[in-house]
């Protein structure tokens, strides 16, 4: 969730930014940052993390672990 934070951060400051010096940094790092979204992405769902699944099993949990 913090890269899906970033992202559109980045983005928002590329688009809108003041700042003509952070505008111009924030659009080129924003294809860096997107890139590293895509990997952990793909390396969530490969491990079974970060999705819907992950939510709803640790759900009626308390500290990621099941309760007796």
């Amino acid at each position: 969730m913090d890269h899906q934070h970033d992202v559109a951060a980045f983005k928002r400051e590329a688009k809108t930014g003041t700042d003509t010096d952070l505008k111009s940094w924030a659009s080129r790092t924003l294809p860096t940052l997107e890139e590293h979204l895509t990997l952990a992405q793909n390396t969530a769902s490969k491990v079974g993390a970060g999705g819907p699944a992950a939510k709803s099993a640790t759900k009626g949990t308390k500290g990621g672990t099941k309760q007796p």
